[in-house]
């Protein structure tokens, strides 16, 4: 047997995997409280090689923590058994019972709402990071002083504001201290962020999310926090003067579905789903008026689901199973939903409508073939129309206070940008030495992008020879900066020299940078797992690529088991799924590949379906991991012999306002789909463009084209292609995204009762004079404030209109101390007196309560208004254009 030496003695190197024996019976008993036994025991099964460790844990837990150590570990996410060790988990508990004991009112947390919402170490998919000790330090002085769970969680949310800002990033979850080193974070990266700074001091605090919106494209998380008995709202990184008051209020309140996730089992009405570890509550009555849909005619234990139109095709914003009796009950907010369930690519569909307090009923049955309305319109309630405008603020002095937090945020997070620049160009003189000016200068950017962690990159190049610095440059250089914020210099330094070491397979450069070098196979942290997964594999090495897949696919059969989906918890590394010795099937092609990496074969997920490709020097081939004897099978299945049959071609001409346009993408205004299972998935399709046609290489297989265009309310007119595309025989389509003329948007004016409309927008910063009055054209208003993230998503979607839209001027308004939007004419309106001209309505704590706000106005008059979070502005704004066009 021929094996990598390099590589094993690298694993031979490496500490043995096995830890202290697992809790024998006597000793679960003597420790775990008998109702957290059988949990805790099935955690120690699936936790496979890492059951020791987490035995550790209970072994060592003082007796007064005990019960919090058995919650714990009776409900633990298997990302956390394969990455917390037992001092991870000591910490934990103590410093949260620590927490408790710290301040009067943390005290007074009833023991399930501490146990559940206080003790857990997560609330998401975030990385496991060790935060309680950091958040401890620095919020403790601003809350011990406080007289309750509603001022201290008023207050961490103002401090988390003063740390992070809300910016759009990856998919995958940062950790929350990551978060903290970076300064921003997406949605639901500031949920995550709020929650373990709240329970860090005794808050209780848990998640909240949408999936989708059904009247707008995207979806929302925020915070819940637990206060005066009850749980009440609040917009992660984004302080208010009291709780229960947040920007996506009213959006709420047309929700179809409002979850929050507990760590542990609870029973209760509101439970949605529940499974080993975790319980999804439905809280949707909680922020708007619901109906329920009772779904039968189906076998018990089949999944339904229901869905709305979002991201330009059908997405499942909640599943259940029938019951025994062969039914199941939905709680939704009001509107129009897609109710869906089948087997394979047999399903049946029916829309229906939801109304306050009433049942609406759907019979499905999949046998009888189901099919959608090839046009049908979603209808939602209407928009809440703004409150008539304010006086002024109720609370001078909190105004202030905003204003100053508001200020100091930003000057945050300038001067961490700053630093950022001024840390990496101290590394420059060091950088030259060991680059080539070229090398030198891309990697000055790497370590800037890396904030306060250019550090570890820095020292991790320092570590390295010639060879290994530009194979580390090549790393980074590819991947984004949320890598470039978590990456230890240890992590960096193992990928570099495994990497390299290993390179046997790939004689193509950007095979081998691709499908071996590249850190990340999925969404799992940026962490080292190399040397850890050599340890399984290393004497799996053989003679050639394929012989070396062929004998990791054999181990990996043997050793590993496919798992049901843990909703808590990151997804994991390759060494984790060979520890934890199994998971889902999504887990199981990321270990192929990262095994295969490991051993220098080019390998990754395939991108089609639950299965690994490697390259066997001339191409791809698929490597399935619970199926050896189907190595390399193109043909193995009917998703596997789609996924790798030739393209066939499928030519779109989208026309808009009558006239062919390519301004449309994927996942915006359409989506390219395929029922499995009785829902809709979105296909792997590649997308050309011609000068009046997207022309898209799909599978040939039966598939779905969905197209939406929404209306001034949201409500998305959903237009259905089935298409049975064959191989050889491409074909076309037309699709009108204009919406009936009796639906473009009319009367959006907002009732301020104006005396007049100013002369005048005021003087944009590059000095010109801004016109409104008669003869002064049409002008569009766009009331903002940065950071602020209704702003933040509407804004380029404005901006985009108004770049087609000839004729017609994009005016930003700025309200506070923000950056500027690039490339738009803009006012500085600092003192708010623009904003008090269209009288715009503040809230009790001084700022503008209806933001964003957009303005149309034309000689003089108003022609449209719109307040607050809308990300269907494009349209609105086009059916004005529309309409002031006839």
């Amino acid at each position: 047997m021929r094996v990598l030496c390099p590589l094993l003695f690298l694993a031979l190197a490496l500490p043995a995997l096995a830890d202290p024996a697992p809790l024998t019976d006597d000793e679960l008993a003597s420790l775990v409280p008998e109702s957290r036994r059988v949990a805790v025991k099935e955690t120690l099964r699936l936790s496979g090689d890492r059951a020791a460790e987490l035995s550790e844990a209970l072994r060592k837990a003082p007796e007064t923590r005990r019960d919090a150590m058995a919650f714990l570990v009776a409900y633990l996410p298997q990302a956390d058994a394969a990455a917390m060790s037992a001092a991870d988990l000591l910490e934990n508990v103590e410093l949260a019972a620590g927490a408790r004991e710290a301040t009067p009112w943390a005290r007074e947390v009833p023991e399930d709402v501490w146990r559940a919402f206080v003790l857990p170490h997560r609330s998401a998919q975030e990385p496991f990071e060790r935060w309680r000790a950091v958040f401890f330090r620095e919020l403790l002085p601003r809350v011990k002083g406080l007289k309750s769970l509603r001022e201290a969680a008023l207050e961490v949310n103002r401090w988390a504001a003063e740390n992070v800002t809300f910016q759009p990033t990856t998919s995958r979850d940062q950790g929350p201290l990551s978060t903290r080193r970076r300064g921003i974070g997406r949605c639901e990266e500031e949920m995550i962020f709020v929650i373990a700074a709240l329970r860090s001091v005794g808050v209780p605090a848990r998640p909240v999310w949408t999936p989708y919106w059904p009247f707008m494209d995207n979806n929302h998380a925020w915070v819940e926090a637990y206060a005066d008995g009850g749980w009440h709202y609040l917009g992660g990184c984004e302080p208010a003067a009291d709780l229960d008051q947040a920007w996506f209020t009213d959006a709420c309140r047309r929700a179809g579905l409002v979850a929050t996730m507990a760590y542990g089992v609870l029973e209760g009405p509101q439970v949605h789903r529940a499974g080993r570890n975790f319980t999804i509550l439905n809280t949707t009555a909680v922020y708007g008026k619901t109906g329920r849909v009772h779904v039968k005619g189906l076998k018990p234990g089949a999944n339904v689901y229901v869905s709305v139109f979002n991201f330009g095709g059908l997405r499942p914003l909640t599943r259940r199973v029938i019951g025994a009796d062969g039914t199941v009950e939905f709680e939704l907010g009001l509107g129009d939903y897609v109710v869906s369930a089948g087997e394979g690519e047999a399903f049946d569909a029916r829309r229906v409508t939801v109304r306050a307090g009433e049942t609406a009923e759907a019979a499905l049955d999949p046998a009888k073939g189901g099919a959608f309305e090839a046009e049908f319109w979603l209808r939602y309630p209407p928009k809440p129309r703004p409150a008539p405008a304010a006086g002024g603020p109720a609370d001078p002095e909190r105004a202030a206070l905003e204003g100053r937090i508001a200020a100091l945020a930003g000057e945050v997070r300038d001067l961490k940008r700053r630093a950022a620049a001024l840390e990496a160009r101290a590394a420059d003189a060091a950088l030259a030495e060991m680059f080539e000016d070229r090398e030198a200068a891309s990697a000055i950017r790497v370590l800037a992008d890396a904030a306060g962690n250019w550090k570890n990159l820095a020292g991790a190049f320092k570590r390295l020879d010639a060879a290994g610095r530009r194979d580390l440059l090549a790393l980074l250089e590819d991947v984004p900066t949320k890598d470039r914020i978590e990456f230890a210099a240890d992590a960096l330094v193992e990928h570099a020299t495994l990497a390299r070491a290993a390179r046997r397979f790939a004689a193509d450069d950007a095979v081998w940078r691709a499908g071996v070098l590249e850190a990340r196979i999925g969404d799992e942290p940026a962490v080292a797992w190399r040397a850890r997964t050599l340890a399984f594999v290393s004497d799996l090495a053989r003679e050639d690529a394929t012989a070396t897949a062929r004998a990791v696919n054999e181990f990996l059969a043997e050793r590993l088991d496919v798992r049901a989906a843990d909703p808590l918890g990151n997804v994991f590394t390759a060494a984790d799924v060979l520890a934890l010795r199994g998971g889902t099937e999504a887990d199981l092609a990321l270990a192929a590949a990262g095994c295969l990496r490991a051993l220098g074969v080019p390998a990754r997920r395939a991108a089609a379906g639950p299965w690994a490709e490697f390259h066997d020097g001339k191409a791809w081939r698929p490597l399935f991991p619970k199926d050896p004897a189907n190595l390399g099978n193109e043909k193995r299945d009917a998703a596997a012999a789609s996924a790798y049959a030739e393209r066939v071609a499928l030519t779109v001409t989208f026309r808009r306002r009558g006239a062919a346009t390519t301004d449309v993408q994927q996942g915006r205004e359409y989506a390219v789909m395929a029922m499995r299972d009785g829902f809709a998935v979105d296909l792997d399709v590649h997308e050309d463009k011609t000068a009046d046609a997207v022309c898209l290489h799909v599978p040939p297989q039966k598939l779905f084209l969905f197209a939406g265009t929404r209306n001034s309310n949201g409500d998305p007119l959903v237009r259905v292609f089935p298409l049975a595309m064959a191989p050889g025989k491409p074909q076309t389509l037309t699709i009108d995204l204009d919406l009936p003329a009796d639906e473009v948007a009319r009367d959006r004016r907002v009732d301020r009762a104006l005396d007049t409309v100013p002369a005048s927008a005021g003087t944009a910063t590059d000095g010109t004079k801004i016109p409104l009055g008669p003869g002064s054209g049409s002008t569009v208003l766009f009331f903002l404030a940065r950071p602020h993230e209704p702003c933040e998503r509407m804004l380029p979607l404005v901006r985009d209109w108004a770049a087609h839209a000839g004729g017609v001027r994009l005016v930003a308004v700025m309200e506070g101390t923000g950056d500027p939007p690039e490339a738009l004419t803009t006012v500085a309106d600092k003192e708010g007196a623009l904003a008090a001209a269209f009288r715009l309505p503040r809230g009790g704590d001084g700022t503008l309560s209806a933001l964003p706000a957009v303005v149309w106005i034309r000689d003089g008059e108003i022609e449209m208004w719109e307040e607050g979070y809308e990300l269907g502005i494009a349209d609105v704004l086009e059916g004005t254009r529309a309409r002031l066009a006839r």
